[in-house]
């Protein structure tokens, strides 16, 4: 019986197995906590840092740091530092808070409104979105040219800008008829006063040139008249061309013979030069002060200013037209063209107009400053 019983239990144990022991399950346990950042520097805390906040206690927060004021955190970051970098030293501010700007200033998030300036610099401005920490650097860029003074773009008295071309429009000359020899001293004579500008580079135009003034339209002073021309026959020394200008004919006339003159002056420089270079050219050649040469560089680049759909508001009591230049590129694109309103406040007796534009030239291009009709 004894026997029959070892072999069942051997049986038992061989057939089932010895049960494995299990690991003994380990519980670690875990402080619950959130995520704050600090509103001031204060003690060893440090403004906009992150801290774990475990518990509050009648408005203390007991934080990894050590203890601090509930008031003195907040749940996202509401300010943040502003560092812009200027090389030079530039003068930096920002024109929409009344603070004076400092680095590292702190600033609520939000919409800024930068301004870095230096002498003979251009002036960097620029709208900028804070919602982090941010550093700018900003390098400003020379100015070419810093406003060189007011100057005018009018309409001229006595010439007139057609085609590149300086044209004499008075009728002084239509007093006497002279002959060509003494029309040729006439024009290299001649020198208009118009405004500031001196114009003394006139000569006796080409037959093409005073064919092309019927071509254009021109309406000059007696643009019926019989005209001398620079145009001669080298066979034939005592003759020379005549124009009949309102009808572009021409034809052969003795020298000695009379004829009225219209001088022409040739200021046909590059307008691929810039305003201030083509100054200074003029100023060099003529021998002018700098801003009669910047005046008469307007004039060469630009042509004469045109005023087109004037129109008077009398509720607004202004004054809307376009001004834009008398001369294009080769793109059909004006020089100038921008739409103005200037303050008038009695309705002007007449809208037709002779402008007298007045300008500051900035960085090389002409910025509108008044108008006045004359």
């Amino acid at each position: 019986m004894l026997k029959n019983v070892l072999i069942t239990t051997l049986f038992f144990l061989l057939g089932c197995g010895v049960a494995e022991k299990k690991p003994p399950i380990v519980v670690k346990e875990v402080p619950t906590f959130k995520l704050m950042y600090v509103k001031i520097d204060k003690d060893s805390f440090i403004k906009s840092e992150q801290v774990k906040v475990f518990t509050i206690t009648d408005g203390i927060a007991d934080t990894s740091k050590g203890q601090i004021s509930i008031l003195d955190l907040e749940d996202t970051r509401s300010e943040f530092r502003l560092f812009i970098n200027t090389p030079n030293g530039e003068k930096v501010r920002v024109l929409n808070i009344k603070p004076k700007y400092k680095d590292g200033i702190w600033l609520q998030e939000g919409k800024y409104h930068i301004e870095v300036s230096a002498k003979k610099h251009q002036t960097y401005k620029k709208w900028i979105q804070l919602n982090k920490d941010t550093s700018l650097t900003i390098k400003l860029k020379r100015q070419k040219n810093i406003s060189v003074g007011t100057v005018s773009w009018s309409s001229k008295s006595g010439v007139k800008y057609i085609d590149g071309l300086y044209w004499q429009d008075q009728a002084v000359n239509k007093v006497n008829k002279m002959n060509w020899d003494k029309a040729n001293k006439y024009c290299k004579a001649l020198i208009i006063k118009s405004g500031r500008v001196y114009i003394d580079d006139f000569k006796l135009p080409s037959e093409s040139e005073l064919i092309s003034l019927y071509k254009s339209n021109s309406r000059l002073d007696y643009s019926g008249s019989i005209c001398w021309s620079s145009s001669i026959n080298e066979k034939h020394t005592d003759f020379a061309k005549y124009v009949f200008i309102n009808n572009k004919k021409s034809g052969w006339y003795k020298k000695s013979g009379s004829s009225y003159v219209r001088c022409v002056a040739h200021r046909n420089y590059s307008e691929q030069l810039s305003l201030l270079e083509l100054a200074k050219l003029l100023q060099k050649e003529k021998k002018r002060s700098f801003l009669d040469a910047l005046e008469s560089s307007i004039k060469i680049k630009y042509g004469e200013p045109v005023v087109k759909n004037v129109f008077y508001d009398s509720r607004k009591k202004s004054l809307s037209f376009t001004l834009r230049s008398q001369k294009y590129d080769s793109n059909k694109k004006y020089f100038y063209n921008k739409k103005h309103t200037v303050p008038m406040k009695y309705h002007p007796k007449s809208l037709h107009f002779k402008p007298k534009v007045t300008f500051d030239v900035i960085n090389d291009k002409l910025v509108f400053k008044s108008i006045t009709n004359h």
